[in-house]
């Protein structure tokens, strides 16, 4: 835990934005989870069925790789980054070479991609899912269990954006008191309680 704390302290130091003010005067940015319009962005190693309608040896279920590609038979195409609809439209448009007017339906079978990490002063630190869009940072202190009696009750949130990451700092009390506007957890966040 200590060489955590280290390490966070690195990337504070590093960093080339801190917030400390009262959350509901910041511009949190989008992280890579949602876009603008609240619709899911595929992430590396989410699981998606595919549907072909009248195609069962092009329907199956496709994982996202590493590199951020699924591998259909009809393509291989870069899926991290893009919304369900985004995706079918270029499948389909793949699918067009082989299949007349093809129509195919996509559903996510497992979101490996969503997940946050939290540490310190919590009662059980470690890497928990985003089980839903609205997932607050005071509900993902709550899933990892609580504060620790031990904490200052400071909240440091690291989170990447356009290829940078930047830290946020709140107190606890500010934070549930300002419930009307919260803090919503994404895709690959850190959360660091002292």
């Amino acid at each position: 835990m200590r060489r955590l704390f280290l390490i966070f302290l690195l990337m504070v130091s590093a960093c080339s934005h801190m917030a400390s003010t009262s959350h509901s005067d910041l511009e949190i940015p989008l992280g890579s989870t949602f876009d603008v319009n609240g619709r899911y962005l595929l992430g590396m190693g989410d699981r998606l069925e595919v549907n072909v309608v009248g195609r069962t040896d092009l329907s199956g279920v496709y994982t996202i790789s590493p590199s951020g590609v699924i591998n259909h038979p009809a393509a291989s195409i870069k899926a991290i980054g893009l919304s369900l609809s985004t995706l079918k439209m270029f499948l389909e448009a793949k699918l067009g070479k082989y299949v007349k007017s093809p129509k195919v339906s996509l559903n996510i079978v497992d979101f490996v991609s969503l997940k946050y990490s939290i540490d310190g002063e919590v009662r059980n630190p470690g890497i928990y899912p985003v089980f839903r869009q609205s997932l607050s940072l005071a509900e993902a202190i709550a899933q990892a269990g609580g504060m620790s009696p031990y904490s200052k009750k400071k909240i440091y949130l690291t989170r990447m954006s356009d290829e940078r990451s930047e830290i946020y700092e709140f107190n606890y009390e500010q934070l549930i008191m300002d419930a009307r506007n919260p803090i919503y957890v994404e895709r690959g966040d850190f959360i660091f309680i002292k």
